[in-house]
């Protein structure tokens, strides 16, 4: 189904400070230091592959261009395999995600 005009889901982000210690603010912020720049890419690629954000909507959220969301897209596979921190921050927000799902229904 298409949709125009997908809603920020703010709980969503409200899980990713209370993981990360980083706010949506933060995400939109120019920085590209570490660990901020992996935490905005595995949000980036979170929303896509487990909300079905588009890749400009993402853009429009995190205050990015969306060749740099494709850039997230492009590496997610080679850092799930090849960074062990990547993968483990990615599969707690999954994780974390899941369980708030589950409360909230």
């Amino acid at each position: 189904m298409y949709r125009l005009n997908k809603k920020i889901n703010y709980r969503f982000f409200d899980q990713v400070k209370s993981l990360f210690g980083v706010s949506l603010e933060d995400l939109r912020k120019k920085s590209r230091t570490e660990p901020l720049a992996s935490v905005r890419a595995l949000v980036g690629c979170y929303l896509h592959n487990e909300l079905e954000y588009s890749r400009n909507r993402i853009a429009e959220i995190l205050h990015r261009d969306k060749t740099n969301i494709s850039h997230y897209f492009f590496n997610h596979e080679d850092r799930m395999f090849a960074d062990r921190d990547y993968r483990k921050s990615y599969d707690a927000l999954k994780t974390k995600d899941k369980q708030c799902a589950l409360i909230t229904k």
